[in-house]
């Protein structure tokens, strides 16, 4: 009877050890996330990972860090099964396949290629192996802005710490994977003096400790010396809150655009510099005249603001070569109109969203799971990174998700002396994924130090200062317009003017310190 008893607490255990605890490692991960935001939980996350690179064989930690990285995907990107399913015909049950599917390879690019790594550091050179072991994480995160397809930076570690505006600052000197290294680092010391309590530990808390401090103080003080400069503008945004479900129905198209053309006049009255409407709001393509566009514009000429930036869908077809495959051409665009329909300037959109705006090479069967993938008419790719320019404006247009990424973001905005973001997160409803979205393009205006417009069709809309301050915003699904002043700097920050070194500074360093270290212990063999 009693060896039953403890032959059952021992299975027990071993249940806990192996799915439990790695599950409520990933959730404590996730939920430092927004909508959570609960400041620090990674600490509780990591320590468990940590633990478990420390006391498990190769294989068990592997799997531990499998279900910790499957816990984690399958709570922060929760919100992909509700586009799928609300409004791209897919049902349930694939929607959840295609989730774990998706959780599946985050994990293993993540989470169990960074234990691998780390635990070969560990084996190798032991306690110092440990201390490498944040510059691998960030590493693989910096591969994710570029790898797979064009890229997939969402929910960098570094976001865990941005809802602290003070410390979001640094992401001015080293972009948002030097937040990513401090969590990090962070997790790592104060898991090192509760399982260690030595000397060196408490040396290495205690450096984290005085980082983060002098973080928050530089912050704290680059907050409080800010002063708007530059040239006074100012903006009207408008935030239209059309459902998804209106707007995929081609009989709302002119009741769109009265909704639009109302809203207009009303921020009209406010004598804007610039009148700004999200991503794909108008449903007519500026190429092609309709009844639809001619409607619009007419419904507008009166106003006084004389041009419209606005996010549209736009159709270019090659007539030399109309029978060929790829001869019609649709881009998802930022275009500059005046009051009179003219267009002006525009950009087309170069980062498109994977399995959302085309299906990447070799996916195609992928079609009899997604019906919306079986259209045979992809979004094509922007080719050039242009400035849209009107009198003192020199706009750094972003569409939707490219507002994720920090290297092409810092690289485009040195062009430019104001971002303005247009993105339709109407897609995700009031899941985590909007809140996600914008706490990530909040951080691009610190990187950058320049206003940052996000103009959302549902919301969140905001103008952002360069400090990452929210002056103005509209929340999720509310129509209304936002009326502000902004100011139009060429100035850059640390981070962008050395853009190019930071990156090789992060690929190098791991590297770098690896190799010392790996000689170090040769030549004191």
């Amino acid at each position: 009877m009693v060896n039953s008893q403890t032959k059952k607490k021992s299975y027990l255990i071993r249940i806990i050890n192996l799915l439990l605890l790695p599950a409520l490692a990933g959730l404590f991960i996730a939920i430092s996330f927004p909508k959570f935001f609960l400041s620090f939980s990674f600490v509780i996350g990591f320590s468990l990972l940590f633990n478990s690179l420390l006391k498990d064989s190769l294989i068990k930690h592997l799997i531990f860090s499998f279900i910790t990285g499957l816990s984690f995907s399958l709570v922060v990107f929760n919100w992909l099964t509700y586009s799928m399913v609300v409004y791209l015909d897919v049902n349930s049950l694939t929607a959840v396949l295609l989730l774990i599917g998706f959780s599946i390879v985050f994990s293993l690019y993540q989470f169990v290629l960074f234990s691998f790594i780390s635990y070969k550091l560990k084996t190798y050179l032991g306690f110092e192996g440990l201390l490498i072991t944040p510059f691998v994480w960030v590493l693989i995160e910096l591969g994710r802005e570029f790898f797979p397809f064009d890229g997939f930076p969402w929910n960098l570690l570094g976001y865990t710490l941005t809802p602290i505006n003070e410390i979001a600052q640094i992401t001015s000197l080293g972009g948002i994977y030097t937040l990513s290294l401090l969590a990090i680092y962070i997790s790592l010391s104060i898991f090192l003096i509760f399982k260690f309590r030595e000397k060196k530990s408490l040396y290495i808390f205690f450096i984290i400790f005085f980082v983060f401090v002098a973080s928050y103080i530089y912050g704290l003080n680059r907050i409080k010396s800010y002063k708007d400069e530059g040239i006074e503008k100012k903006i009207a945004i408008i935030q239209g809150n059309i459902s998804q479900n209106l707007k995929m129905d081609r009989s709302k198209r002119k009741y769109i655009v009265d909704k639009y053309v109302s809203l207009i006049k009303k921020a009209d009255k406010f004598n804007p510099d610039i009148i700004i409407l999200p991503e794909s709001s108008l449903p007519f393509a500026p190429s092609y005249i309709d009844e639809v566009m001619l409607r619009f514009f007419i419904g507008i000429k009166d106003i006084k603001t004389k041009t419209i930036l606005t996010g549209i869908d736009d159709v270019y077809i090659d007539i030399k070569n109309i029978k060929r495959k790829g001869s019609l051409k649709i881009y998802n665009t930022i275009t500059l109109f005046s009051k009179k329909g003219k267009l002006l300037s525009q950009y087309r959109k170069i980062k498109l969203v994977p399995f959302g705006e085309y299906t990447p090479k070799f996916f195609s069967f992928l079609a009899k799971l997604l019906p919306y993938l079986s259209t045979d008419l992809d979004f094509s790719f922007g080719e050039k990174k242009n400035i849209i320019k009107y009198k003192d404006f020199k706009i750094v247009p972003l569409i939707c998700f490219e507002s994720i990424f920090p290297y092409f973001v810092a690289d485009f905005s040195k062009k430019g002396n104001i971002i303005v973001n247009t993105t339709n997160d109407g897609w995700f409803g009031k899941t985590s994924a909007p809140y996600q979205h914008f706490e990530m393009a909040r951080v691009r205006s610190i990187e950058t130090g320049k206003y940052f417009i996000r103009v959302a069709n549902t919301g969140i809309s905001a103008v952002i200062t360069p400090v990452g301050r929210i002056k103005r915003s509209l929340g999720l699904e509310k129509t209304g317009i936002i009326i502000t002043k902004v100011y139009l700097t060429d100035r850059k920050t640390f981070f962008v003017k050395h853009l190019n070194i930071i990156y090789s500074l992060y690929i190098l360093l791991p590297i770098f310190l690896t190799t010392i270290l790996v000689l170090r212990k040769k030549f004191y063999k």
